[in-house]
Order: C-alpha cells, then structure tokens, then sequence
C-alpha cells in the first residue's frame, strides 16, 4: 500500500520479495497499512508462499489469481470472525511498512 506507492512515486526501490507471507485478519488493514483483528495462538501463522511467477496467474484487470491453494494450519481454538486476508513481506512484523495488499473475503471458505 504505502510501500507500493512509494515505489511508485520513486521514494524507494523495491526489491521483489522471494517470499510472500499471506495472513488472516478480523478488522481489516487501514489506508496507514495497518492490520487490526490478526490471530494470535490457537495455531495461527502467516502462511509464507514461495514468490514465484509459476505459481501466479498474469494480472487482468487489476487482479491475478494463485495457481496453487494457500491452506492455513486448522485452528486449535477461535481465531475470531476473519473477514480479511493480507499478504506481506515479513512472517510477524506488524509494523505499516508490511502489508502490500489486502482485501476482503468475497465468499466464505
């Protein structure tokens, strides 16, 4: 987001993340990149995904779709009423800079 931007605007280089770290969350990510609602215990990890072009599809439209599922661990007690999904570039780091995209679920899973 902010991160994304910046690239963008030509504030900072970015250098492509050979790893994207895809987490869950109840209270969405603010414009600042914030990510209010994660889980914490009851098994809950970011689930880290290789970044590679094979397992993406070409982006259309604004969006791109992964060839490959994303399966988080099963939850070993209440991770909340998740409601939205993130990808960042660091497996805990909360801080603004971490989140590039996020969204809301447009069906249940």
């Amino acid at each position: 987001m902010n991160l994304i931007l910046d690239e963008i605007f030509g504030a900072v280089d970015i250098t492509k993340p050979g790893t994207l770290y895809f987490g869950l969350c109840t209270g969405g990510v603010s414009a600042a990149g914030v990510v209010t609602g994660e889980p914490s215990g009851n098994g809950y990890a970011r689930k880290d995904i290789t970044n590679d072009k094979n397992l993406w599809t070409d982006a259309a439209a604004g969006a791109l779709e992964n060839e490959v599922a994303i399966t988080f661990a099963q939850a070993s007690g209440s991770w909340g009423t998740v409601a939205y999904f993130f990808i960042a570039n660091h497996l805990t780091d909360t801080g603004s800079a971490t989140p590039m995209a996020y969204a809301s679920w447009t069906r249940r899973r």
